[in-house]
């Protein structure tokens, strides 16, 4: 099979399943070489309770 990936993302949100998909994401990038970028994005609202953060009028 060939080496078909040049770069791989992974989005991670802190869950099980982020974790999982991570470890996959770095075996996959070892196999084809490829670079790999991991994603996280954080919820002001959730995690700082900011209501309406940015879309103030």
């Amino acid at each position: 099979m060939a080496k078909q990936y040049k770069k791989i993302l992974v989005p991670v949100d802190g869950s099980d399943q982020a974790y999982n998909a991570v470890r996959e994401g770095v075996m996959l990038a070892q196999w084809s070489e490829a670079e790999l970028i991991v994603l996280t994005v954080k919820d002001l609202v959730r995690y700082y309770g900011i209501a309406n953060y940015g879309y103030c009028q």
